[in-house]
């Protein structure tokens, strides 16, 4: 953690359904051990989001853990 400063981000095309089951699996331990189901429906051929990937990843990862 950098106390103070912005860390620098990485813009590029993110796959958002990649990313987002992506977390599904990291989650899936953490989830099932309070009993939620995680799943991710996505549209097919969805356009790749301008993302920083990690940073995006992070955020969304952090809000899932407050969530379960």
């Amino acid at each position: 953690l950098e106390i103070g400063r912005r860390p620098r981000l990485t813009i590029a095309p993110c796959d958002a359904a990649a990313l987002l089951d992506d977390l599904r699996v990291s989650l899936q331990l953490q989830s099932a051990q309070r009993g939620v189901t995680l799943s991710v429906e996505a549209e097919p051929g969805l356009r790749p989001v301008a993302a920083d990937r990690d940073a995006l990843y992070r955020c969304l990862l952090n809000l899932a853990l407050n969530a379960l």
